[in-house]
C-alpha cells in the first residue's frame, strides 16, 4: 500500500553511504629507552622531551686489601675495578755520608775561656793593626791588665795543617811552651811552628793551642 495510504507509518530511509565505525581515540605513553637521553639539535627547544633517570649501576664490591698492601680503586661507573698492588720496596735505605769532619787550630784565652778558632791569619795584642803582610788576617785584642802584651804582639796563621807563630817586634817577646815541657824561645822575624796542646807565652799573657776537629 501506498505510504499516502498510511500516513502515520515512518518509511524506512533509504540506505545511505556507508560509514566507518567510530575510532576511540587512544593516548599511548610514549617509549623511553631508559639507556639512552632523548636531546635535539642544536637551537631547536622541545618542551616535551622527557628527562629519564639515569640507568642503574650495579655496585661492585670493594676487594678488601691484605696486610702491607697498598690498593688504588680507579672509580669509573659500571666497570669492575682493577686492583693495582703495589710493589713491596725490597731496597734498604741508604744513609747519606757525611761530611768530612775539618781540622781547626784554635786557642783558648786565659781568665775568661773563650775559644778562638784560627782558620787563617790572627793578628793578637792589646790593639792589633794589619801589616803590609797579611791585610787579610783578623784582629784579636784582649785585655791585659798587666800591659805585658805588645800592642800588635803576635802573628799566628795557618798552612796546611800546621799552626804557625810570628813575634812582631814585641817588648817582652814570645815562648812556646810544648807539652812535653821544652819552652822555645821564637825570634822575631822568624816564624816558629806550635805543637797541638802547646802554651803560647806573649809577655805575661798565656794562651793553649788546640788541634781538633769540627764535626
Amino acid at each position: 500500500m501506498p505510504n499516502d495510504e498510511k500516513p502515520f507509518l515512518i518509511s524506512t530511509p533509504p540506505p545511505g553511504p556507508a560509514t566507518s565505525p567510530a575510532v576511540e581515540e587512544t593516548h599511548d605513553e610514549p617509549v623511553v629507552d631508559t639507556g639512552t637521553f632523548i636531546t635535539l639539535p642544536p637551537g631547536i627547544v622541545d618542551s616535551g622531551t622527557l628527562r629519564v633517570s639515569a640507568p642503574r649501576v650495579e655496585r661492585v664490591p670493594t676487594p678488601a686489601a691484605e696486610p702491607g698492601e697498598i690498593v688504588f680503586f680507579p672509580v669509573v661507573p659500571g666497570i669492575p675495578v682493577a686492583r693495582i698492588v703495589a710493589e713491596p720496596d725490597a731496597g734498604e735505605t741508604r744513609v747519606a755520608p757525611k761530611a768530612p769532619a775539618t781540622a781547626t787550630w784554635r786557642i783558648i784565652l786565659p781568665r775568661s775561656g773563650q775559644i778562638v778558632p784560627i782558620t787563617g791569619a790572627l793578628y793578637i795584642g792589646r790593639n792589633p793593626a794589619r801589616t803590609a803582610e797579611r791585610q787579610d788576617a783578623e784582629l784579636l785584642a784582649v785585655d791585659d791588665p798587666a800591659k805585658s802584651l805588645s800592642k800588635t804582639h803576635a802573628l799566628l796563621e795557618v798552612e796546611g795543617d800546621v799552626l804557625w807563630v810570628h813575634d812582631l817586634d814585641s817588648t817582652n817577646g814570645i815562648y812556646i811552651v810544648e807539652p812535653d815541657a821544652s819552652v822555645v824561645d821564637v825570634e822575631p822575624g822568624r816564624r816558629a811552628a806550635v805543637p797541638a796542646g802547646a802554651e803560647l807565652e806573649l809577655g805575661e799573657y798565656i794562651v793553649r793551642v788546640e788541634h781538633g776537629f769540627d764535626a
